[in-house]
């Protein structure tokens, strides 16, 4: 058996509930069984992205603890070891077929720390979206940017140094990019 913890900070303005909801959102891409706690949740299972995840069983615990009023510690203690997997090719291995064991030498290659971790690390950014982003994908200064593009190729052609199918052509091209 193998046990490994993680630890990360969480800094948002957002509410514990918040944070807890999003880390298990975060942590649902694993998989397995998630049952919650008076200080997180569990995942009985969670091992969807481990190498040689089919001769291990992955339990882990994550708790959330406010440590200020925008910081949150997000604890995930990983706990995996050998499936039934793992026992059925030593057992056959040992009596019958050799080359059944590269199944449980395997067992100590998996790590669901990484994975993990992975996760754990976007629940931040879930968290706190990029500031200016928005459901249309642009920022107010990308509109700035279109909208002294357009006037700039106005005066091109006003000043006839485009042709109107030129400024056609080049205003649908900057207003497809928006």
């Amino acid at each position: 058996m193998a046990a490994k913890t993680i630890q990360l900070p969480v800094r948002t303005n957002k509410s514990l509930v918040e944070v807890k909801s999003t880390t298990k959102e975060a942590l649902r891409a694993v998989g397995g069984i998630v049952r919650d706690t008076p200080y997180g949740f569990e995942i009985d299972g969670g091992n969807l992205g481990v190498n040689f995840s089919f001769v291990v069983q992955v339990k882990s615990a994550v708790t959330i603890k406010q440590q200020g009023p925008d910081l949150y510690q997000v604890e995930c203690i990983l706990v995996w070891q050998p499936n039934a997997i793992f026992w059925i090719c030593l057992l056959a291995g040992f009596f019958f077929l050799m080359f059944l064991w590269i199944a449980n030498v395997l067992y100590f290659f998996a790590d669901p720390v990484s994975v993990y971790y992975r996760h754990i690390s976007q629940v931040e950014g879930m968290l706190n979206p990029p500031v200016g982003s928005s459901l249309t994908g642009g920022s107010a200064s990308n509109q700035n940017d279109t909208l002294e593009k357009l006037k700039r190729l106005q005066e091109m052609l006003n000043q006839k140094l485009i042709t109107p199918q030129e400024y056609e052509r080049k205003k649908s091209e900057i207003l497809a990019k928006m």
